[in-house]
């Protein structure tokens, strides 16, 4: 789950969303406040973003998300593709998220009815011109200037984005605070700790007993296995022991057969966990997010070495068990 997570935020804040800081205005404002933030000595580079609450409508089916306008050539904030392409968005069509088309049918290409949902609540057909995979979120895009047009106002904005210096970026802050018409500013170093601290908290707990489980249940796993081939085998073992064997060297013959089925079955069990956690990844829809499946080599290793040191644990446990059976008695028994 780490591994995914980690994932998700490398791809969303240094593939997508690659701003320092993100400004939210009560309303739509002028391009002309863009220039003005965008001329602080903090700022490096500034772009505006126009966003427009939509119903989308396909056929009997709607669904209400939120359509943003992105400038031409747009650096802080980009859209992929499938195969992580870079895209540009369209001037007159849109660009829709891969999940939302998929849940209400809609393909590219294809012609679907757009409402907005904010001022004169326009209605007009658009084209699908291709889809977006998105990490966080689900949305659908156009060109800043299109989008305008569409709400038949100018070059207005409501939310601007900049790249900051960060020795600069705490007296810009303050700056910020006292201008009316923004609503919110966030910083992408707030949001990553506020996440972090969440999932922390979260997932530290469920973590922890899960790793328990698992050692318990290998632990077990290897120990029921080794005392079925003890009982399976006990009269020749016994045998061994009449023969000049002493127990330590019988507890190796059985351990050295265990250590063989537990080194063949650590790739399969690799194999085993990833296809869980893909058919657990892809079974659960969300709404907000969707977290790609990622299991890192490190994690791998944790498995294994995990396995290897439980393994251990049930080789000694077996082998004060081995020292303390009189393994010659068995064979009058079985007399």
């Amino acid at each position: 789950m780490y591994d995914a997570v980690d994932n998700m935020l490398e791809l969303q804040f240094d593939l997508l969303q690659r701003e320092s800081v993100t400004i939210n205005f009560f309303g739509p404002v002028s391009s002309d406040v863009e220039v003005d933030i965008a001329k602080q000595k903090a700022v490096l580079f500034a772009e505006g973003y126009r966003l427009v609450p939509i119903r989308i409508r396909s056929g009997t089916l709607t669904k209400e998300i939120l359509l943003q306008g992105i400038p031409n050539g747009a650096e802080l904030r980009r859209l992929i593709g499938e195969g992580e392409k870079i895209l540009t968005p369209p001037d007159t069509g849109i660009l829709l998220n891969l999940q939302v088309a998929q849940k209400i049918g809609i393909s590219i290409g294809q012609e679907i009815q757009l409402e907005i949902l904010e001022g004169n609540r326009k209605k007009v057909k658009v084209i699908v011109e291709g889809t977006v995979s998105e990490i966080l979120g689900q949305g659908a895009y156009m060109e800043k200037r299109a989008v305008n047009k569409l709400l038949g106002e100018g070059n207005s904005l409501n939310l601007l984005v900049l790249r900051t210096d960060a020795n600069e970026e705490i007296s810009l802050l303050r700056k910020l605070k006292s201008i009316p018409k923004i609503a919110g500013v966030t910083t992408r170093a707030g949001t990553l700790k506020v996440f972090h601290e969440m999932t922390a908290r979260s997932m530290l707990a469920t973590t922890l007993i899960l790793m328990i489980f698992a050692c318990v249940i290998s632990v077990g796993v290897v120990y029921n296995t080794a005392m079925i081939a003890l009982s399976e085998r006990a009269f020749e073992l016994g045998s061994l022991r009449i023969l000049g064997f002493n127990k330590r060297e019988v507890f190796s013959i059985l351990a050295g057969e265990l250590t063989v089925e537990t080194l063949v079955a650590l790739p399969i069990g690799c194999l085993t966990g990833y296809w869980f956690a893909y058919m657990m990844f892809t079974s659960v829809e969300t709404e907000g997010f969707n977290v790609p499946l990622n299991i890192s080599l490190t994690t791998y290793g944790i498995a294994l070495l995990t396995t290897i040191f439980t393994s251990l644990i049930s080789f000694i446990i077996l082998y004060f068990k081995i020292k303390s059976m009189d393994l010659i008695s068995i064979l009058k028994v079985r007399e």
